[in-house]
């Protein structure tokens, strides 16, 4: 079967690898060039590879969520808040069945307090990582007044809040390169080109969603295009952050 990434004239030019995804790339490599050293330095002696392979996913995970690492590799030990996520993790664990239980818990002074530190530690890293804080602000004068839990039809008739969850779909969607789909024996023609039958295609969403002819000011993150501002989505026919269509 031949395997062909296919995308229309408008797309073409966004096949090679986003500035973006090449950012992450060298970030990754940075802390496996880490996990490689702390490997070297036990002189072939035997080592506890799952400890250092803990260490590496949570150095990775902090630096792509909150811009900058935990320096577990470095440090060999745990930071604090991977402490408190396990301490966490031990209330969470038994009480899974009873989740109504845990937010009773949750809300008693004293328990669990190294859980609500992470939160706490957590929120104000995402806060800094906020280009715009008035999207925080929208958003919070928004639900301020929801009771828990939600119901489903007043989600969404929340309008900042569906725009913030389709922009960040739009610009970091969850699959980037898109399904694959193979083309009928008879072949088919898209977009003037004629694709020859049992050919896999794909059109990669990262790509779709950070075009001119689709999105005004593709780059930008801009939630109001999904409710008072649709004139910048040109084509709503690309945003399909969970895919469309059989396989």
């Amino acid at each position: 079967m031949q395997l062909v990434g296919f995308v229309t004239d408008a797309v073409q030019h966004e096949i090679d690898t986003p500035p973006a995804l090449r950012d992450y790339e060298s970030r990754l490599n940075g802390f496996a060039t880490q996990l490689q050293e702390r490997i070297r330095q036990t002189n072939a002696q035997p080592v506890n590879v799952s400890r250092l392979f803990y260490l590496y996913s949570f150095d990775v995970m902090s630096d792509l969520a909150f811009g900058e690492p935990l320096d577990m590799l470095i440090n060999d030990k745990n930071h604090f808040a991977v402490g408190f996520l396990q301490d966490g993790m031990d209330l969470l664990g038994p009480l899974s069945p009873v989740p109504w239980l845990v937010r009773i818990g949750l809300s008693i002074p004293g328990v669990a307090q190294n859980f609500k530190t992470l939160l706490s530690w957590s929120a104000q890293k995402l806060e800094h990582r906020i280009q715009d804080p008035s999207h925080l602000s929208k958003l919070r004068a928004e639900i301020k007044d929801a009771l828990f839990p939600y119901d489903s039809g007043a989600l969404k008739q929340m309008s900042h809040l569906n725009g913030v969850i389709n922009e960040a779909l739009r610009l970091h969607p969850a699959l980037p390169s898109g399904g694959l789909r193979q083309t009928p024996e008879e072949g088919l023609t898209i977009a003037g080109h004629f694709i020859p039958g049992g050919v896999t295609i794909s059109a990669p969403r990262y790509s779709l969603g950070r075009l001119d002819s689709c999105y005004e000011c593709p780059n930008d993150f801009v939630p109001e295009r999904w409710y008072s501002k649709p004139e910048m989505t040109r084509n709503g026919a690309a945003f399909s952050p969970f895919s469309t269509g059989t396989m």
